[in-house]
Order: C-alpha cells, then structure tokens, then sequence
C-alpha cells in the first residue's frame, strides 16, 4: 500500500516537475526574419524541447530593437546592428551576432522596355520627383512602385546606406504577401518592386540592373559585396539568458545554415 502511494506521488511530482522546467523565450523582429525563424522552429525544439518560442513583435528593426532595450525581449532579429548610442542603454549583458547576409533587389515586368536605371534615378522615384517612365527612357506610363513586406526595414535601409538620407517617400502600394508582390508586377507592365533576395519571386518578373553594371543578386555577388545593396541580419541576445543563448548556438549550427539557405537567405559565417 505503501508502495503505491508512494509511486503515486511521484507519478503525480514529475509532470509538475517537468511543467515547472519550460522555458519562455521572447523575441521581436523584422517581419521577414521572424517569417523565415518560424518556419525553423521544429529544429530548434527538437534540442530545447522546454523551451517555447513567443513572436511579441514581427514588424521592423527599430520596433525589435527597442523592444530588447525597453520591454525585456531575449532576442532581437534585426537587418542592422545596434546602434552605439543605445548599447550604453544596457542594464545587462548581451551578445550581437552576424548570423546572414541577404539583398535588396529592385524587380520590373519583363515586359517593361526599362531594363535598368541609376541608384540616383531610383531615389528619384522613391522621393516622388519622377513619377512616369518616359522620364529615365521609358514608355509614357505612370510608374506604380511596389514594396514587401511593408518596406520598412528595406526603404529604410536603402536611404540610410544608398543614399545617407533619414527621410523616406510612402510613394509605393504595400502588398503584405510574396503571392501578392508577385501579382502586382506580373499584371502590370509598369511597375518597379522592390523586397529581399530571400523572397522567392516567380513569374515575367526581372531584376533592375543598377548602374548599367550587369550584376545579377546570387550567392557569390551578395556574399562578396559586388551587388551594391547587401546588408547582413543580427541576432541580438540577452546572454544573461540561458535559452537565449542556446537559440544563438541553434541558429550558428552548418545544418540551421543549410536551411536557411533554402530561403535563399545566404549565409556567410560557414
């Protein structure tokens, strides 16, 4: 009888046991990171299976990034590093890690007669002073610019980094899907898009060719820098954290690298 209770209480003690051991962990970052990330999850969970992922944000760099400073997040997923005025915000200590590079890439319809256009001519249409393309050598069409996921840590980066500019036009129909991205410039003859690299775009849809300069975005011209708009994705981590720093370890493994590459997502620190 003994005996019984006795196996009874354990039986009833480790399920609490192993409840009481999971393990919550908070992050926020650029939609398309956090996108990519979720699509993972299973991996990461196969070696931490107490520990639950919680998205509080998926919405841009700046929102992640004040997220971890302000309202206690583990991790950031961020396609800029911090910048040096907030890492002297820190009450902890914390970890920024490279772990991707990536690319902007601008793309038209195949049948669009512009095949090509300047950086300065581009920057033109995002500040609305060129609005048709008979302008820069086209058709006389009004240009329709096209912008996923939500633009914002893209147009960010583009002024900030291609054009050293902290304005930005909203002069673009925001589409919240890679389906319908690929929809608009698929119907529409006259359109200029622009989102990653790591979003696989399909149908009559070609790159913008930069500068005259036939530099297509793959592997080697995004890893080397040749294609002039690269930037990198960071995981920035409370390492205080143990579980925070274990998803940084998932997250630098050869085979999460290897899958990321299936997003096209080129990863550089192999």
């Amino acid at each position: 009888m003994c005996r019984s209770i006795v196996c009874l209480v354990i039986w009833l003690y480790v399920p609490l046991f192993i409840y009481a051991q999971v393990d919550t962990l908070k992050i926020s970052g650029s939609k398309y990171l956090c996108d990519i990330i979720q699509n993972l999850l299973s991996d990461f969970y196969a070696i931490q299976p107490n520990c639950v992922v919680k998205f509080i944000s998926a919405d841009n760099t700046p929102h992640a990034l004040s997220d971890f400073i302000m309202k206690g997040v583990d991790i950031a997923l961020t396609t800029q590093p911090l910048p040096e005025s907030d890492k002297k915000k820190f009450s902890f200590y914390y970890k920024e890690q490279e772990f991707a590079r990536d690319a902007i890439v601008f793309y038209t319809n195949h049948k669009n007669n512009v095949k090509g256009l300047t950086l300065s001519q581009i920057y033109e249409v995002f500040i609305e002073k060129i609005h048709d393309w008979s302008d820069i050598n086209g058709k006389n069409e009004k240009i329709t610019l096209i912008a996923y996921p939500l633009g914002h840590d893209f147009t960010l980066y583009l002024y900030k980094h291609a054009w050293n500019r902290e304005y930005y036009s909203i002069n673009a129909v925001m589409v919240e899907s890679t389906e319908q991205f690929q929809n608009k410039l698929n119907s529409n003859h006259y359109t200029l898009g622009y989102t990653a690299h790591s979003m696989k775009v399909k149908g009559n849809i070609i790159p913008i060719l930069i500068n005259g300069n036939p530099i297509f975005p793959n592997e080697e011209t995004i890893l080397s820098g040749k294609y002039p708009f690269t930037y990198s994705c960071y995981a920035v981590i409370s390492s205080e954290k143990p579980s925070a720093n274990k998803f940084l370890e998932w997250l630098m493994l050869p085979s999460t690298k290897k899958k990321l590459k299936t997003y096209n997502l080129y990863c550089f620190l192999l």
